[in-house]
């Protein structure tokens, strides 16, 4: 099975930005999905002091402006896109409609995904050639990274930086770390360079929803890694219901991520391949079992529980209406130009 994803994807850490020294006017708009993180985002901020151009905040409610410090910034917008008729449509897209008969849980508050994408459309509508979405727990960015990410898009579809140090991954995957399993950093919606007159897919409601947005560059060979980037840390065992929320994305991520490292995307719809892949899924994390201590064993029994619930049809579903979802969104962008 494929143990490092980052072989699927171009490495182009030296482009060529064909900007100097003048970031007062870099091609790019910044938009941050936010959400009650308010010290981070005002760390966020003071880091970016020095970029001059947009930073849109998506913000849940008007009152999350009144908490943010912007008085390091001189371009900063709020959004309250949960107000926007653009939300609504994107809500009515078939992996945001069925998310809860897909994972068997209720996820209709994680409006991460659907900020991003209103990103996408509002980029779109106003004509910005490039952009940026960053999340709040980000750090160590600099200029040079900008200008790299944005340099790369000239040849690129999407371009960002692998996630180095505190993993970038789920709870199962927290507990691999623990116990000397190799961990492969890879690009993350958390820090993503988009080229917005490309876009070939949308994000889901899905955890690892940002590889699956990332699947039709990769299949292009559109897509490229410049630099690294950092996550805060935080504690991923704090609630036992993010397996819940996780297990679901992680099959179905990890194994469209397999069929292509294996050049067989074609058999994702292929219920067999899904049964295999369930099989080793499940197989993989009972070994996990063997030797996590105490305060990790619920983890994972509740993994393999949330796993033995997935059925190949769950998978093969999914995809096609996420692949009906790609042609919908699209339509959408065009309506809404």
């Amino acid at each position: 099975m494929l143990t490092n994803p980052q072989s699927i994807i171009n490495f182009n850490t030296n482009p060529k930005p064909n900007l100097g020294e003048n970031y007062e006017k870099l091609p790019l708009v910044i938009y941050i999905p936010f959400l009650k993180r308010y010290q981070n985002i005002n760390l966020l901020l003071a880091s970016l002091s020095w970029f001059s151009g947009k930073i849109i905040v998506l913000v849940s409610n008007d009152s999350d402006k009144t908490k943010i410090d912007i008085s390091h910034n001189n371009g900063v917008i709020f959004i309250n896109c949960l107000k926007s008729d653009i939300i609504t449509k994107i809500r009515n897209l078939n992996t945001f409609r069925l998310a809860n008969f897909y994972h068997n849980y209720d996820i209709s508050d994680w409006d991460l995904p659907a900020k991003r994408n209103f990103a996408l459309i509002h980029s779109v509508q106003n004509g910005f050639k490039n952009i940026l979405l960053i999340d709040d727990d980000v750090e160590g960015i600099t200029k040079n990274i900008i200008c790299k990410g944005i340099a790369a898009l000239e040849l690129y579809n999407i371009s960002g930086c692998i996630v180095k140090y505190f993993p970038d991954t789920s709870v199962i995957g927290h507990i691999e770390q623990k116990y000397g399993e190799p961990y492969h950093p890879f690009l993350s919606g958390n820090f993503l360079f988009i080229k917005s007159d490309k876009i070939e897919s949308y994000f889901p409601l899905i955890y690892n929803e940002d590889w699956l947005f990332m699947i039709p560059s990769i299949n292009k060979k559109k897509i490229s890694a410049v630099d690294i980037i950092y996550q805060k840390k935080y504690n991923p065992f704090e609630n036992i219901s993010k397996i819940k929320m996780q297990e679901f994305g992680e099959v179905i991520a990890e194994g469209l991520f397999e069929l292509i490292d294996r050049s067989k995307y074609d058999d994702r719809y292929n219920e067999n391949y899904w049964n295999e892949y369930l099989e080793y899924r499940k197989s993989y994390v009972k070994e996990l079992l063997n030797k996590a201590i105490k305060k990790h064993l619920p983890f994972i029994k509740e993994s393999l529980y949330v796993c033995g619930k997935i059925k190949p049809i769950h998978c093969t579903t999914f995809i096609k209406d996420f692949e009906q979802d790609i042609l919908t969104f699209k339509k959408i962008i065009e309506y809404e130009k």
